[in-house]
């Protein structure tokens, strides 16, 4: 069964003390192949994004309401929340936040969705899981939610890289003397891309005219761009006309222009910078050719699915860099890196600056990465090729890393 926007659930008792479970597409490998095989505690999981209608229409008998106070109900976000800023979103389904944007001022559609279901069946001890990091500075705005970071779709996606063949042709060996010999980089950069989003759409426009491996298939004018609320294009020309400069050269190229790594279709017309805009039908999935496309590049800019929010993100999209081996800069929320060494990963600031995580000024945090490109790209390939050598232990860590997390229960 295919991947679904429902709501479900398990460890549910019904009328006849029975456990009650709907489960869906989750049960036959999520549930199992993760540390919610082993879960006891009630728990609804919900797979999509925004207003949880069906939730909200649940009401249960007094009988099963009392059974499952025994223990802590837990709800599960699958996807990041959707934010609403003074009650509107700003990039269709969701919001990105401007330099004045308060964190009072907002409402999550889920969370306002669990508040309605625990009201209606009177339950007062639950605890909502989210996969946004620092998820508890929204609690100024819900003082009366338990809100915990535990991402239940990370665990279940990273169950593929447990099982996942070495299609990667590159290998990584330490203190090798004929390393240099078996290193296959060509490129210093590698980024992929598919939904649109504004800090894909201008860490492309930065990276287009620098050889590298790279996928864009969406056409967006400088105009729609300008119209963000988070990155003034208008203050970079001024401050710094010659990385501006680079990027407007890139916008202009993308906008006539493809880029391809194993999905070869047109590009698709971007009418307005808050739509969703999708080139394709399916999402990309790790195939062989995807993978290997790693093989050649350096480094990854790895553009996360969010960016200008205050909780720290990530998903498949880092994983598998991680898994293929490579290093990455992390186009993603403020204090992504640090929620990746929850895990157990290790990051790269051995090698160049990674202050950009602790930037929380979306402008200024993307100048920032901008400041690491133009460092990495300051190196020969003969000097990345040492570079990479000299990684070789956290990179094999790093894939270890990856088998494991669909095991990792832990609360932040």
């Amino acid at each position: 069964m295919e991947y679904t926007q429902d709501i479900f659930w398990n460890n549910i008792p019904n009328t006849k003390g029975r456990i009650y479970k709907k489960l869906g597409f989750l049960e036959k490998k999520s549930i199992k192949n993760t540390f919610l095989k082993d879960l006891k505690n009630p728990y609804y999981i919900w797979t999509g994004c925004g207003r949880i209608h069906q939730l909200e229409n649940i009401i249960l008998i007094p009988k099963i309401q009392n059974s499952i106070r025994r223990k802590e109900i837990y709800f599960f976000l699958y996807e990041p929340i959707c934010i609403k800023i003074n009650d509107s979103y700003n990039r269709s389904f969701y919001s990105e936040f401007g330099p004045n944007d308060d964190l009072s001022n907002i409402i999550s559609e889920e969370l306002e969705s669990i508040k309605i279901f625990v009201k209606n069946n009177n339950i007062d001890n639950f605890r909502i899981f989210t996969s946004d990091y620092n998820i508890q500075l929204i609690q100024t705005r819900y003082p009366d939610l338990k809100i915990n970071c535990l991402d239940i779709f990370l665990r279940d996606v990273s169950r593929n890289y447990s099982n996942l063949l070495q299609l990667r042709a590159r290998p990584v060996i330490a203190n090798n003397n004929d390393w240099l010999l078996q290193n296959n980089i060509t490129k210093k950069f590698w980024c992929g891309n598919w939904r649109y989003a504004i800090h894909r759409h201008i860490i492309m426009s930065y990276l287009a005219t620098i050889d590298g491996v790279y996928t864009w298939n969406l056409k967006c004018s400088y105009e729609e761009l300008e119209k963000n609320n988070w990155f003034d294009l208008k203050n970079f020309e001024q401050t710094d006309p010659v990385r501006y400069t680079q990027l407007k050269t890139g916008v202009d190229y993308l906008y006539n222009n493809i880029f391809v790594i194993d999905q070869n279709i047109d590009a698709v017309v971007v009418k307005g910078y808050d739509e969703v805009v999708i080139p394709g039908n399916n999402a990309p999935m790790p195939n062989k050719q995807f993978l290997q496309s790693y093989i050649s590049s350096f480094c990854g800019i790895i553009n996360e699915t969010r960016f200008a929010q205050p909780f720290g993100y990530f998903s498949e999209k880092t994983l598998t860099a991680l898994y293929s081996k490579i290093p990455i800069v992390l186009v993603a929320p403020p204090y992504t890196l640090e929620y990746l060494r929850t895990f157990g990963f290790k990051t790269f600031d051995k090698w160049w600056d990674e202050s950009y995580d602790i930037e929380t000024n979306h402008h200024k945090r993307i100048i920032k990465i901008f400041e690491v490109i133009d460092y990495i790209n300051s190196k020969s390939i003969e000097e990345l090729k040492k570079i990479y050598s000299e990684m070789a232990e956290i990179l094999n860590h790093n894939q270890e890393i990856t088998k494991t997390i669909q095991w990792n229960d832990k609360i932040l």
